[in-house]
């Protein structure tokens, strides 16, 4: 049986700029960086506590980055207040908190144009 996500890929454009972006901007942890067998390097990070990582991958080929888009997944925090200003306060470009009846999100946009939702869920 599949029991989790172990792994979401996103295409970067700068392996190192987006691994400074995620661990030293966000505070993600990282978690992988190594060389594969065909010279190419395998970064990825995860936020405190997570089991499903974010690979960070420089694509081969004609790829063509979108100008922006909608990141292949949405994050969780306990309180959209206060990352909201703990994010801004770190230059990250990111969105003023919506309040719903179901949760209160916000956006945070990553130097590739990946735009996250992060959300604080009202149980």
């Amino acid at each position: 049986m599949i029991s989790h996500v172990n792994c979401v890929i996103l295409y970067v454009r700068d392996q190192q700029r987006s691994l400074e972006f995620y661990v030293d901007t966000l505070g993600w942890d990282l978690r992988t960086d190594a060389l594969m067998s065909d010279g190419t390097r395998w970064i990825d990070v995860a936020p405190p506590r997570a089991r499903t990582r974010v690979a960070l991958i420089t694509p081969t080929g004609g790829y063509v980055f979108p100008p922006s888009a909608a990141a292949p997944c949405t994050l969780t925090t306990e309180d959209a207040q206060a990352t909201f200003h703990d994010l801004k306060g770190r230059g990250v470009e990111v969105t003023e908190p919506v309040v719903e009846s179901w949760a209160t999100y916000l956006t945070v946009t990553d130097p590739d144009g990946y735009v996250y939702v992060v959300g604080e869920n009202h149980d």
